[in-house]
């Protein structure tokens, strides 16, 4: 199951990817360090307590597509679960229905056994290390605050959002500084009023 998944998180665009059951237990998880395990455990939990709404939500192609500014998170049903993947502005479309495709036919078999979760568990460690890639000036724990205010008015899949846009922040450090992760943020937020809220809260917790 990890190497389905390990091939599919390769795909370029492709920020992490996790497979879970349908009673919300992540099987196995291919997301980098500055992924919280709990931020995604409330995520996929939120996905398998409304399966019949995540139904409704499925379009024609066989998936939920979330979309936000700096990318898309896709989620795939299949046969016990499904596959939850957070993609980057670059990801290719056509590549990713085409990887899924495969990854979901692989599946079939294999998602119902559970024996073969507890053996993946030990890799995750490794990819914890990929977390001080970006060199981020200000560690995450610091920016709470920031983090509790975005996730508020965005959702539940605010905390992920937030770790996706916090990574691609980080890389510009120290050129764009607080007020441009703010920035980026406030731009997920639909209403304007909120979105005004949000800067002065935010900005308000890093002085």
């Amino acid at each position: 199951m990890r190497d389905i998944l390990h091939q599919l998180s390769s795909l370029p665009g492709i920020a992490g990817a996790l497979i879970y059951a349908r009673s919300g237990e992540i099987l196995v998880s291919e997301f980098p360090g500055i992924y919280e395990p709990s931020t995604l455990q409330q995520v996929v939990s939120l996905l398998s307590e409304d399966v019949i709404i995540l139904q409704d939500m499925v379009g024609e192609s066989g998936i939920m597509d979330l979309k936000f500014a700096g990318g898309r998170v896709i989620v795939k049903p299949c046969a016990g679960g499904s596959i939850l993947v957070l993609c980057t502005a670059l990801i290719n479309s056509q590549l990713l229905n085409m990887a899924l495709t495969q990854a979901t036919r692989r599946l079939e078999k294999t998602i119902q056994e559970p024996p073969a979760a507890p053996p993946a568990a030990p890799p995750p460690a490794p990819q914890a290390t990929k977390a001080p890639k970006a060199s981020p000036a200000v560690a995450p724990a610091s920016l709470e605050p920031v983090k509790q205010a975005f996730t508020v008015r965005v959702g539940p899949i605010g905390a992920m959002l937030f770790a996706q846009i916090y990574a691609d922040w980080a890389v510009t450090v120290p050129a764009t500084g607080l007020e441009g992760l703010v920035a980026q943020l406030a731009r997920e937020i639909e209403d304007r009023a909120d979105q005004q809220e949000f800067r002065k809260e935010a900005l308000a917790s890093l002085t």
